[in-house]
């Protein structure tokens, strides 16, 4: 074989070679970038689920325990009795505004489209559970916009969105005569005075798994892929 023969296969060798390094570079670097664009895509997902569950979720679950907590204090430990004895007047009020809380923290996801967000960074979470829950324990005493109005009355919208209010903003609207709260939530404060035992013991249990369901959604989104 001549030396420019020799030379040619040489140089064709040598050519590809070349090209199949540049080729696995591009592979590689390619790879690396897929990798990157993945991680970052990641974590602007988790950032949005964690900044969905800080602004919303907490309050949903806060306000879900608090009125969990009331009323097992009813129905198992005689909490109404003895508040009663000691200031006559407070459970009613208080009772009013623990259900109005919850339902206004799960309204709040209705109002500002949360639902959809949710689904968007990949956390289930049904609408109107609380709603649904407080509906079937008061069945045949109470119409949905009764509920609507005490859920509503307890929601304040500033620059940011909808806020809820304090126990105490509540409890001086509604004993402000001029706001015309009071007769607007009384069938309300009615109709949760009138629950008997069984009905307060089914919603304890409703509630029970809407906490549950709060507290997955809460988990930090690498937990809760194993939970």
């Amino acid at each position: 074989m001549s030396e420019a023969i020799v030379g040619l296969v040489g140089a064709a060798i040598g050519g590809a070679f070349a090209l199949a390094g540049t080729w696995l570079q591009g592979r590689e670097a390619a790879s690396v970038e897929l990798a990157r664009s993945q991680r970052v895509a990641r974590d602007e997902l988790d950032s949005a689920q964690r900044e969905l569950a800080q602004r919303y979720l907490f309050q949903l679950d806060d306000a879900v325990d608090s009125l969990r907590y009331r009323i097992r204090n009813w129905a198992k430990r005689s909490g109404e009795t003895f508040s009663e004895r000691r200031d006559p007047g407070y459970w009613r009020i208080t009772t009013l505004y623990a259900f109005g809380r919850a339902l206004a923290a799960e309204r709040v996801l209705a109002l500002e489209g949360v639902y959809v967000q949710l689904g968007r960074v990949g956390t289930s979470f049904a609408p109107r559970q609380v709603e649904d829950a407080a509906a079937s324990a008061m069945q045949g005493r109470l119409f949905y916009y009764h509920r609507l109005s005490l859920a509503e009355s307890i929601l304040e919208r500033d620059q940011g969105g909808f806020r809820i209010l304090t126990y105490a903003e509540f409890r001086y609207r509604y004993d402000q005569e001029q706001s015309g709260l009071k007769p607007l939530v009384e069938p309300v404060s009615d109709a949760i005075a009138g629950l008997g035992k069984a009905k307060l013991d089914a919603l304890e249990e409703a509630l029970d798994a809407i906490s549950q369901q709060l507290s997955r959604a809460l988990l930090p989104p690498e937990l809760e892929a194993s939970a």
